[in-house]
């Protein structure tokens, strides 16, 4: 079983088209649980975990839909795998979709030190590498999943890849890469690479 999870602290208008691109996936045994709390990213996702019955962790933010063949996919990607990542579409608003995409592609822990090549969105992950990894920086306001793939790429874990797209990710003024904190945020991921160089 996949266990999709939310982590969010309110909802910025988004959340049923979230919830409803979830419900409406065709591979079918999963859960979803709302990670609703006042917290830290991190802190959502890792109690989001804490609930997980399923031996799988998807992790969707509230702004964003998952296209409908998504579970689907990167459940057969992910095969004996630690955890698998896949392609992304992100799209402003209906009108003009696709905005852009981003497409998959093969990366160790060199080259995202030096790019993140990893949409946040597409990953799926086998759940035992929270107890392997003591799970999300719950102390990080921004790049809480790239400081997570570089731990786990740190780490030699085993990742596979697919080309398929299975999150649509969506630009807006509320969303961390439309907020207007770049120099906040480019102070904050060059700290998190300087754990892992």
């Amino acid at each position: 079983m996949i266990s999709v999870i939310i982590p969010y602290i309110e909802d910025r208008g988004y959340l049923t088209e979230c919830v409803n691109s979830i419900e409406n996936q065709t591979f079918r045994d999963f859960e979803v649980i709302h990670a609703k709390g006042n917290n830290s990213l991190g802190k959502n996702v890792n109690n989001g975990v804490k609930k997980a019955k399923g031996e799988f962790i998807k992790v969707v933010a509230e702004d964003d839909k998952l296209t409908p063949n998504a579970l689907k996919d990167l459940s057969e990607g992910i095969s004996n795998y630690d955890w698998v990542v896949g392609s992304a579409v992100n799209f402003i608003n209906e009108d003009d979709y696709p905005f852009s995409k981003f497409l998959a592609v093969k990366t160790d822990i060199q080259l995202m030190l030096e790019r993140n090549q990893i949409h946040g969105g597409t990953p799926l992950y086998r759940k035992d590498l929270w107890g392997r990894f003591q799970g999300w920086d719950e102390k990080l306001t921004t790049g809480e999943e790239y400081d997570w793939h570089l731990k786990l790429l740190k780490n030699e874990t085993n990742l596979a890849y697919i080309k398929d797209v299975v999150c649509w990710y969506r630009l807006w003024n509320g969303s961390k890469s439309g907020n207007g904190q770049s120099k906040e945020r480019d102070i904050i991921i060059n700290q998190i690479k300087a754990r892992y160089k």
